[in-house]
């Protein structure tokens, strides 16, 4: 299984040196360092993908479970608290949320 991630991370790897600016990319770079083990490598990437795309909620859960496994609960908390706003802003975003609201 760690053969498939380390050819995974090659690739992702090559993809950014390709383009650099790919949130998506940067969230499976922190993926893949997720499953390698590699929590601080993981953290830095989903950061790079957030700066790119601060709404991208699934990087924040990321970043925040990088954190968690280095033992800074500090970072974990302040990540986590970052979500809520997040979360908020993209329902009522959705065309889903927006149908159930109207006052027909």
């Amino acid at each position: 299984m760690s053969f498939y991630f380390r050819d995974a991370l090659e690739h992702a790897v090559l993809s950014l040196q390709l383009n650099r600016k790919q949130p998506a990319m940067w969230s499976r770079l922190g993926q893949i360092h997720m499953f390698l083990k590699n929590y601080k490598m993981a953290a830095e990437a989903f950061a790079k993908s957030i700066e790119m795309d601060p709404q991208n909620i699934s990087a924040h859960l990321w970043k925040a479970e990088a954190h968690f496994y280095q033992a800074d609960y500090g970072l974990t908390s302040q990540e986590l608290k970052r979500v809520p706003s997040h979360l908020v802003r993209h329902l009522k975003q959705e065309p889903v949320m927006n149908f159930w609201n109207k006052n027909d």
